[in-house]
């Protein structure tokens, strides 16, 4: 009871902390934790993110470019290139609409795709790992000369767990490496969509 009535105090007069004090006081008790680098890893991400116009959903990272459909879809091909991402799958929606559906609904096109080399190697530590190893963009369009694209991230939702970080260190570096090349093509999209030149044309 002591103890409670201990904790409960301490949250009310950190609560009552002015705002930079709080920052402090939250940020020394985040970093004297177990979970510190998690969190701070997670933290640098999203502030990276930020910093390059990328906003985090439900599903994913997600932007929205100022490109037409196709140039979004012919980008997005060419960046995985660049960064040495292996297209293993595309799914064009509409294709698997039944009856009458497929004309109506916006053009949606479904991207699976992974570095050869960190995926056999993910698979050397860890057979079931397959299902997650495809990093996944959907990219569909918004209006004539917008589209978005939506990534799933690799390996997650385990990629975000700090245990499951902690019981696989080396699938956990393998992710973030992975979770980089995604930033890159995202970086890529945006900078095209700004009206940047396109680094090398697409193949």
């Amino acid at each position: 009871m002591e103890a409670g009535r201990r904790r409960y105090i301490r949250r009310q007069h950190i609560s009552r902390l002015p705002e930079s004090r709080q920052d402090r006081r939250a940020a020394t008790i985040l970093t004297s934790g177990p979970l510190a680098a998690f969190v701070l890893l997670i933290a640098l991400k999203a502030q990276q993110d930020c910093t390059r116009g990328i906003a985090m959903s439900d599903y994913g990272r997600r932007i929205v470019v100022n490109l037409d459909f196709e140039t979004a879809v012919c980008e997005t091909n060419r960046l995985l290139r660049q960064e040495g991402l292996k297209v293993i799958a595309r799914v064009d929606i509409r294709d698997h609409f039944w009856g009458d559906r497929s004309p109506d609904f916006r053009r949606y096109l479904l991207i699976d795709a992974w570095s050869s080399a960190l995926a056999a190697d993910a698979l050397r530590h860890n057979l079931d790992v397959g299902p997650i190893l495809p990093i996944t963009f959907a990219i569909y369009e918004l209006t004539d000369v917008e589209s978005v694209v939506v990534v799933k991230e690799p390996l997650e939702p385990y990629a975000s767990n700090a245990i499951w970080r902690r019981d696989f260190p080396d699938l956990a570096t393998m992710a973030d490496e992975e979770a980089e090349r995604v930033a890159c093509v995202l970086t890529g999209l945006t900078e095209r969509s700004r009206g940047a030149p396109s680094i090398s044309p697409a193949a």
